[in-house]
């Protein structure tokens, strides 16, 4: 149902043309409802076409509302004059009787035309002279400022039964092309496609139909969906059964526009006669009141059309009844005055329907059109935006003869097994039909999608890497025995695995082609499936933005990231002082004052002393108490812990490796300007561009041999400071080459590895199932244990635990200090002996050199007859004692 709008000015010409001939169109002056002197008639002229089912029941339909209507409301002071005219399903026909009834009749208002190309001419005329034009069969979306919700209900069934392309079969005229842009739009974006679209004229042939059947069964896609009228639908379906095309493996769907005409059509020759369908139709709610209508209707139709076998009305009669019903109540706002067109003074000369003026009562009539609501036959009936929308589409199911109903669609809840009358549907509740019947008379659903009918295989590009170093992952090389190309590796594997996945046979046939010369980058893989010169990639190709929007992918068999190897270093600290490392300096601040305080608790006696304090000899100590004892058992027990621990941590700092990464983030590579390495034909390169690498700074490797090569070298000798790449590559590399390397920084994800495929193959989800289906039985960990080893087994030359020769490095600060307090223990020896013999040495007549002599002479001439030292000489130099008691002066 469609209020009309203004469409293009180049329909005025062709209506000047239709004006001319419009005296050889018949004119049905006695209509319908000019009984009643008391009311005033209202004029609306209806443009259908009386030579077809869906004409002649609406006719029957509006005559019915204008009775019905005036029946409960016998006081109203208009009553509605209908005057039908007959389009005969001609565009020149349907505008010539248009002209007719505006300029002869004086319509206030016209109801039709009925199809979509006949609209088209109309539409300026109506908008012209300001006379509402309403249509309730016309489809095209481009009649309409607002979109229906056909589109999105047959996409959104595209989308629940999982396919992922549908083969668009339409009439070539306005109404089977002017819903193509939206049915395109709409199957895009649940992620599906049309790849091919099958336009018929509407008297095509049966050979000519069967002509285009041929082709599609040679096409991949085995989803239809058909938007026809219903003279070529029911030849289209005839043609269909002859192909062999409604058997098990097929799907086909009808759009609401066929769907909603079946009932009007003849048994024997409605689509699903002997055949099994899906269709999209509003939903009409069965109310009392509709059933008898229907049993009234049919059976007056039954009486006009003896030989007539429709089973029930289509859903545009009823839209018809309740247009007629709107356009009454609306007359009655408006009153029964004469439309009184006037001319408009534009200041120039009069032509033709420009001397017809504009209608008076015209923008009223379309304000209350707008602003009229009311429940009739078809439920809530409103056009207040210009376009009736049913609140619900029912999905049916067509098999032979019967139809059952599959479930509902709303914008609201989408797709549900029942109606449901909520505004916003349950977040935990899911999309959900009834099981339908297939063709074949099968419930299981079809995947949509086969290998054509013509054997064709399936054309597997496989690249061969330049250099093969990374074989565990993908190998091509020829077999010397056999001379036949042979390919390998895990990636291959994996497709191989997914490929027996499949529930059908899929003929393969892989090209190999070398990643050299022209074929410079994986991305150039890529657009070869982008341009179709083959039908799917395998190989190690990663998953990224820009490739996905050329191609699909996979499920990714792999995961991935980004990340880098850098060589391992000794982190030993060569520190001098680092014996003092293993306790924390707070605890060296304990322990300095404990073991001076311990000195006054532990007094002792000299039991050989003798002589002054300056005199005394101390030759043994002993403890005072028992007191005592306890305070030294317990301070050496701490001293042996402590000593203990200090052993432990310093012998880890000294004698064991700790091999560690020698850059941790890839940050400190690019503010350093190191040299970093990538793998040639990957995608990393523009990504480390990207990250802030200058191009000079990138340096391709092709193998792990090349890796190792260029981080043994190092970034200052023509080598590199480390390598980034995706992490499966270093793993490879890792597994020879891991004593002394290692993975390093955070990880930047990518989105995997995929098996690459043209936008919209149904492939693509099979195979997706299939690769899950392999990570969830386990036989992924099989395929992984042939081609990867362990990383948990590298075996490691110099590991992080080995140990090491100490060097003079970590001691030397022990060194110094023995020395520092041995020379100054010298010095003050020294001194102390220097002032005790000041005497002797006080001639001033000797030289120094004479006095240094005279020390030292006397010094070995006296010596030291005893180990022990005494106390009577230290008072002059706290850290030394001097001699003991034998000392002589």
């Amino acid at each position: 149902m469609k209020a009309l709008g203004s469409e293009t000015f180049l329909f005025f010409f062709l209506l000047l043309f239709s004006f001319y001939s419009s005296q050889a169109t018949p004119r049905m002056d006695r209509e319908v409802g000019r009984d009643g002197p008391s009311s005033s008639p209202f004029k609306v002229g209806v443009i259908v076409d009386l030579g077809s089912p869906v004409g002649n029941i609406t006719r029957l339909c509006m005559q019915i509302a204008v009775s019905d209507f005036y029946a409960e409301h016998p006081s109203y002071a208009t009553r509605l004059d209908l005057h039908f005219r007959d389009s005969r399903r001609d565009t020149v026909t349907a505008a010539s009787v248009a002209v007719d009834l505006l300029k002869f009749e004086r319509v206030h208002a016209i109801i039709g035309p009925q199809t979509s190309d006949e609209a088209g001419f109309i539409v300026d005329l109506g908008n012209r002279v300001r006379v509402p034009i309403v249509s309730f069969s016309a489809t095209s979306p481009s009649l309409s400022p607002v979109k229906t919700p056909t589109s999105s209900s047959v996409a959104i069934l595209v989308q629940f039964y999982g396919w992922k392309q549908v083969v668009l079969i339409h009439e070539q005229s306005e109404y089977g092309t002017g819903v193509v842009p939206y049915l395109v739009d709409a199957i895009k974006a649940v992620g599906a496609r049309i790849p091919y679209r099958c336009v018929l004229p509407p008297s095509a042939s049966g050979d000519l139909i069967l002509t285009e059947l041929y082709k599609l069964m040679n096409m991949e896609s085995r989803v239809f969906l058909v938007h026809m009228s219903p003279a070529l639908c029911s030849r289209f379906f005839a043609k269909v059964n002859q192909a062999g095309m409604m058997s098990k493996g097929f799907a086909w769907i009808l759009s609401e526009g066929s769907t909603s005409l079946l009932g009007i059509m003849d048994p024997s020759v409605r689509p699903h006669s002997t055949g099994t369908l899906i269709g999209v139709k509003p939903y009409i709610n069965s109310t009392d009141k509709l059933e008898k209508f229907k049993r009234r209707l049919l059976g007056e139709f039954q009486k006009q059309n003896p030989k007539s076998r429709i089973s029930e009305p289509s859903v545009l009669g009823l839209w018809a009844y309740d247009t007629v019903w709107l356009m009454a109540m609306a007359a009655e706002n408006v009153g029964a005055a004469d439309p009184g067109y006037v001319k408009l003074d534009t200041g120039e000369p009069s032509y033709d329907l420009q001397a017809l003026g504009v209608s008076k009562t015209g923008p009223m009539l379309l304000r209350t059109i707008r602003g009229m609501e009311l429940t009739g036959l078809s439920g809530k009936f409103n056009l207040s935006n210009g376009q009736l929308y049913a609140p619900a589409l029912e999905i049916v199911n067509l098999h032979r003869q019967q139809e059952s109903t599959l479930g509902f669609w709303t914008p609201e809840n989408g797709i549900n097994r029942t109606m449901s009358t909520s505004k916003k549907r349950p977040s935990d509740t899911k999309a959900d039909l009834s099981p339908a019947i297939w063709p074949g008379n099968t419930r299981v659903i079809p995947k949509g999608w086969v290998n054509p009918m013509t054997g064709k295989k399936l054309r597997v590009l496989v690249p061969d890497p330049e250099n093969p170093g990374f074989y565990p992952l993908l190998s091509v090389h020829v077999n010397p025995d056999t001379d036949k190309t042979v390919i390998s590796g895990y990636v291959f594997e994996m497709f191989e695995a997914a490929v027996m996945e499949l529930p059908y046979a899929l003929p393969i046939e892989y090209t190999t082609v070398k990643l050299s010369g022209n074929v410079a980058e994986y991305n150039d893989l890529v657009q070869m499936i982008f341009d179709q010169k083959y039908d799917a990639l395998v190989g190690d190709v990663t998953i990224t933005f820009n490739r996905s929007r050329k191609v699909d992918f996979t499920q990714p068999y792999l995961q991935s990231g980004v990340s880098m190897v850098v060589p391992l270093r000794d982190h030993r600290e060569n520190n001098a002082w680092i014996f003092l490392k293993p306790l924390t300096p707070e605890l060296w601040r304990v322990i300095g004052p404990s073991s001076f305080s311990l000195a006054p608790s532990c007094g002792s006696s000299n039991t050989e002393s003798t002589g002054t304090s300056g005199g005394r000899r101390g030759t043994k100590e002993k403890m005072l108490t028992n007191l005592s004892r306890v305070v030294v058992i317990i301070w050496l027990f701490v001293v042996f812990i402590l000593q203990s621990n200090y052993v432990a941590s310093l012998t880890s700092m000294l004698a064991v490796k700790h091999l560690e990464p020698t850059v941790t983030e890839i940050e400190e590579l690019i503010n350093r300007g190191e040299y970093v390495g990538y793998q040639n034909h990957s995608f990393t390169k523009e990504m480390l561009k990207d990250m802030g690498f200058e191009e000079e700074k990138l340096r391709p490797y092709g193998s792990p041999e090349e890796y190792q090569a260029g981080l043994a070298k190092g970034s200052k000798n023509g080598g590199v400071a480390a390598v980034i790449d995706e992490i499966p590559y270093l793993k490879v590399f890792l597994e020879d080459y891991c004593g002394n390397y290692s993975m390093a920084g955070r990880i930047h994800r990518v989105g995997g590895f995929g098996f690459v495929f043209p936008k919209g193959s149904p492939l693509v989800s099979d195979l997706s199932k299939g690769i899950l289906n392999i990570m969830w039985t386990g036989k992924i960990r099989e395929i992984e244990g042939r081609w990867f080893r362990d990383q948990g087994s590298c075996s490691r030359p110099n590991s992080r635990l080995t140990s090491d020769s100490l060097n003079l490095s970590s001691f030397w600060g022990l060194f110094l200090i023995t020395g520092l307090a041995t020379a100054a223990s010298l010095l003050c020896f020294m001194f102390s002996f220097m002032y005790q013999h000041r005497q002797r040495n006080s001639s001033s007549v000797r030289t120094f050199w004479r006095r240094l002599v005279s020390v030292a002479r006397h010094y070995d001439k006296k010596g030291i007859s005893s180990h022990n030292f005494s106390s009577q000489a230290n008072d002059g130099c706290p850290v030394m004692k001097t001699w003991d008691k034998h000392y002589v002066q």
